[in-house]
């Protein structure tokens, strides 16, 4: 069995990645390693990428063939990593300088290739990754508002909550007081 890559849309977190390890391994594929958006895997000759396709779709996954597509998932992920490299204080570069470094392209380029499979643009979800992770960071509870602001380098806390309640239809402290309902704590 020869060793390939597969590229997964919608692969988002650390669920997923469980999701994905356990249906290949369920099929009988061996998983060498996995992460975000790829799988490197050896596949018995009797499975197809059709059937592994038939075990992700119900999570909302699929398998990726397509080189412009495979392109766009690329994206999503340096995406993420520029996230992280905010929170961690080792970048202060743009987002399109970063992605066009990163992926060795013309940033105009990818950015319409982006919204061609997408219908959204680069910075549109780029928006909704970082609220994604400050909902995160406001249900994990360590950091309060003006440090998760000035972690994901928005320029102050007024900002951030308002790009948040545009996107979710609440403020921050609304999103952290529902979860700690959902969770049964009370102050």
């Amino acid at each position: 069995m020869e060793t390939v890559l597969l590229h997964i849309k919608n692969m988002v977190c650390p669920r997923c990645i469980y999701i994905v390890e356990k249906e290949l391994r369920d099929l009988g594929i061996s998983v060498h390693h996995i992460e975000l958006r790829l799988a490197s895997v050896s596949i018995p000759a009797n499975i197809s990428f059709e059937d592994i396709d038939e075990r992700l779709t119900p999570y909302g996954l699929k398998l990726i063939k397509d080189k412009d597509e495979i392109q766009v998932e690329n994206i999503k992920k340096k995406i993420d990593e520029y996230i992280l490299s905010l929170e961690s204080k080792k970048i202060n570069i743009r987002l399109s300088a970063f992605i066009g470094g990163e992926m060795r392209q013309n940033y105009y380029k990818l950015s319409k290739l982006f919204s061609f499979f997408e219908s959204m643009s680069i910075d549109r979800y780029y928006i909704d990754r970082k609220i994604e992770r400050i909902k995160e960071l406001l249900e994990d509870d360590e950091l309060n508002i003006s440090e998760i602001a000035q972690s994901l380098g928005y320029s102050s806390v007024h900002y951030l909550s308002n790009q948040f309640k545009n996107v979710t239809g609440i403020t921050p402290t609304e999103h952290k007081n529902i979860f700690k309902t959902k969770l049964g704590c009370h102050d």
